[in-house]
């Protein structure tokens, strides 16, 4: 009889202990769906909060994180204006090499403002904050392009003419209501951002020129014609190069702001299968970096069972699956976009 109810014990042990163990190790996932350049912080704050997470990662390289978590760390405040929130201070910057680089880090700033965002949050709550992008950096797809105007023609025209019909048809019909009840509100966050980046722009070409000017004036006399010209011409170089931030931010804006036709699963779809008309952009772009930050996300739930991720609108979907592949576990949820705009 004791042999019997030892051998029950056991096989109630072993059919309960998986379960409370699993119950243990449950983790919880919220992926939020950005696009980096818009201000978003309002509804992702509320999200955020809702969630109540215990480690929050971003999109980010370690490189850039650590630009951003400086940035935040040096503006200790908590409006909640981004433009204030990001307002450059531009003393102390006295080379033009030190201007440079921080026109450069004003422009990554401010590219990437969802990420600053989530930075600044896990700063107020005093929890971690993990970077999970690779620093294989983004690379337009000239080898792609090359292999492409080698294909024949009739491949060359039948895939792209297809995805454009496709995305020409999700345009006007299947998002027509989510586009113009979005565009608005993505195109006041996009315009809010670039006014802020350049209100911070100004100042530290206005710094650039105060240097240059310093620097001939101070030591004209001893001087050749020469020195004068090199000196000119490399400042010169400077302002030309960064007279190009601007437009790449104007350039970028525009652009994302189609991301609001994109905003559906179907949407998203047809962008993804767009991206691969070129497969080696699509490969680092997507296969390989999803695959690093999925690593990474598995890695940061080994010690935190709450987790936001804030990524760009177009991983959310892939992201999932891998995440169920590595961390079984996990109950995630996924807020696009159209839910914090």
């Amino acid at each position: 009889m004791r042999k019997i109810k030892a051998f029950v014990v056991i096989l109630c042990l072993i059919a309960v202990f998986p379960v409370y163990a699993f119950e243990q190790e449950e983790k919880e996932i919220v992926l939020i769906g950005t696009a980096h350049i818009f201000d978003v912080e309002g509804k992702m704050r509320e999200k955020i909060l809702e969630f109540k997470p215990d480690a929050i990662a971003v999109e980010l390289d370690e490189n850039s994180f650590n630009i951003t978590l400086n940035w935040v760390k040096s503006k200790q405040t908590t409006s909640r204006d981004m433009s204030e929130a990001t307002k450059p201070d531009s003393t102390g910057k006295e080379s033009l090499a030190g201007a440079c680089a921080y026109a450069w880090e004003l422009f990554q700033l401010h590219s990437a403002i969802d990420m600053l965002v989530g930075i600044t949050i896990a700063q107020e709550l005093n929890i971690p904050i993990y970077p999970i992008a690779p620093e294989e950096r983004f690379e337009f797809p000239f080898q792609d392009l090359l292999l492409f105007l080698r294909q024949p023609a009739e491949q060359k025209l039948s895939t792209p003419v297809f995805s454009i019909c496709g995305g020409g048809f999700l345009f006007l019909f299947t998002n027509c209501q989510l586009l113009f009840k979005i565009s608005p509100k993505l195109f006041v966050a996009s315009f809010r951002n670039f006014v802020a980046f350049l209100q911070g722009y100004i100042k530290i070409l206005g710094r650039i020129i105060t240097l240059m000017c310093s620097e001939i004036l101070s030591s004209i006399l001893a001087l050749s014609i020469s020195d004068l010209l090199n000196i000119a011409a490399s400042y010169a170089h400077a302002l030309f190069n960064l007279s190009l931030l601007p437009m790449l931010f104007a350039i970028i804006s525009v652009i994302f702001l189609l991301i609001s036709s994109f905003m559906t699963s179907e949407g998203i779809k047809i962008a993804r299968e767009s991206a691969k008309l070129f497969p080696q952009y699509y490969s680092i772009n997507f296969e390989k970096r999803e695959k690093f930050m999925s690593d990474r996300i598995a890695r940061i739930c080994e010690d935190h069972d709450k987790v936001v991720v804030i990524t760009g609108l177009l991983h959310i979907g892939e992201l999932e699956e891998k995440i169920k592949e590595k961390v079984p576990q996990a109950r995630i949820k996924k807020i696009p976009l159209s839910e914090i705009v």
